[in-house]
């Protein structure tokens, strides 16, 4: 019986089920989430089995099990992922999709066999072992070190997402919003062994320069309530460019990501909040960097709040993920 219909299932999932998850969802995709979930859904309601359900409507009933099984596995990978993550709708498809994509986890996952360890507390919530335990589990793991450079307009909510995203706490007011500062996280993801360095860049051009040079992976954070957050945002892409690339076309950045193994990730803060920042807008930069490839690209959009803890760790997950196929 289903009694609680604001549960949150990612805080039920084992870590490893939900990189699983993220396995065939990019982040792109979830630029789609307002028209393809809701069409998806409805989709759902208008089949003939479901009207004849008189308890499909219902959100505190037995959800039919048997007819969702049937039914989800004839969906996209992509379509099927969109259920799970997509803004809030009949929770009877949810706890459906989250029986059916575990039970084919479980098919697919090796079971993880280590000796438990205590919980590292910059990886909030998803309880993956210590550094330290990982120590002895290195024999059989790869190693990567990443630099992440986080960058973005004067109170876009970057230094508030690196703090929550490590579990540590913040900097002192007086030193927020000078310089460079550095957060170090420990994550294992398949076979590898990933050094996190998230380095929390101030809006400074001197700054942007010498930190982002090396990056693996660049996030740039804009306000999704304010449209100068995101217009300044898009001009520190077209600066780094230059900068980075000596390039002046938006067409050619993922090539030039892709030859330079390198990761791009666009994150629009603060969606608990009423958006002034369309998706239009949004869309409209992303189609200005001509991604046709989706195998080969390195450019995505994500969207977070750090308020309500969704979708902090898409951009992690997605970086993992794609890095983890470079290596091999």
């Amino acid at each position: 019986m289903i009694t609680n219909p604001r549960i949150n299932i990612f805080t039920t999932l084992p870590s490893e089920l939900i990189l699983q998850i993220f396995e065939f969802c990019s982040g792109i995709d979830l630029l789609q989430l307002y028209t393809t979930s809701s069409k998806l859904r409805n989709d759902f309601m208008m089949m003939e089995t479901l009207e004849n359900d008189p308890n499909h409507m219902e959100m505190t009933t037995i959800y039919n099990f048997e007819l969702m099984n049937k039914l989800l596995p004839s969906r996209s990978c992509y379509h099927q992922a969109i259920l799970l993550i997509s803004p809030p709708g009949n929770l009877i498809f949810k706890i459906a999709y989250y029986e059916y994509i575990k039970e084919r986890a479980e098919k697919a996952c090796h079971e993880m066999k280590h000796e438990e360890g205590t919980v590292h507390p910059s990886v909030s919530g998803l309880n993956l072992p210590s550094f330290e335990t990982n120590m002895s589990l290195l024999n059989g793991l790869g190693y990567k070190s990443v630099k992440i450079a986080c960058v973005g307009p004067s109170k876009s909510g970057k230094t508030k997402y690196v703090n929550c995203v490590t579990g540590q706490s913040q900097f002192a007011e007086d030193r927020q919003g000078v310089g460079a500062f550095v957060r170090n996280m420990q994550v294992v993801f398949h076979s590898y062994l990933f050094q996190l360095e998230i380095w929390d860049i101030a809006r400074s051009k001197g700054m942007e320069r010498i930190f982002m040079s090396h990056s693996d992976f660049v996030m740039f954070c804009f306000d999704l309530n304010h449209v100068q957050s995101f217009l300044e945002m898009s001009k520190m892409i077209e600066d780094w460019m230059i900068d980075r690339f000596a390039s002046f076309s938006n067409f050619e950045l993922n090539e030039h990501l892709l030859e330079n193994r390198m990761y791009m990730c666009i994150i629009g803060m603060k969606n608990d909040l009423p958006r002034k920042v369309t998706n239009d807008m949004i869309q409209q930069l992303l189609n200005s960097f001509s991604m046709q490839d989706l195998r080969n690209c390195r450019i995505q959009y994500f969207e977070l709040s750090t308020k309500n803890n969704t979708g902090m760790y898409l951009p992690l997950f997605h970086m993992l993920r794609t890095m983890e196929n470079d290596i091999a």
